[in-house]
């Protein structure tokens, strides 16, 4: 390669690369609706695929089921959770019925009985985006808000 050739090539690569950085910032943008994993999220992201899909969908199932059976709700879902990491299938759960789970503060009542420290560290995932639901005085709010 001469001289340059070997310039116009690092040109090049230079061109490309900054069009990649420029993707990247793009896709990892900051969203109201969106926010890109972290190194919070390492322990979550592993989770994530050490689990089967069909796994995954029964935790679903369960959280939505003791939200609907209706009585102490609170009470049983910190019974199913021991020893469970059910803070991914507790967000689906919620972005699947916000009616349920947002709009009628079941949420709330499930995290009702976990001191702010122990929610965050427990269900890091449903603290950080739902976190408005969660410091409500009525447990309510508007899902246009949510949106």
């Amino acid at each position: 390669m001469t001289l340059d050739e070997w310039k116009d090539e690092v040109k090049r690569i230079e061109r490309a690369n900054q069009r990649a950085r420029n993707i990247w910032a793009r896709l990892t943008e900051t969203d109201k609706r969106f926010q890109p994993p972290d190194d919070s999220d390492r322990k979550t992201l592993m989770n994530l695929f050490a689990r089967t899909a069909g796994a995954l969908s029964k935790q679903i199932g369960a959280v939505r089921q003791i939200a609907e059976q209706g009585g102490n709700a609170g009470k049983v879902f910190s019974d199913y959770q021991q020893g469970k990491d059910i803070d991914l299938p507790l967000l689906c759960a919620c972005c699947q019925q916000p009616e349920i789970f947002l709009e009628n503060g079941v949420l709330k009542d499930f995290m009702r009985g976990f001191p702010e420290t122990m929610r965050r560290e427990r269900f890091p995932l449903t603290s950080r985006f739902f976190e408005d639901f969660l410091s409500l005085t009525g447990g309510e709010k508007p899902l246009a808000a949510w949106g």
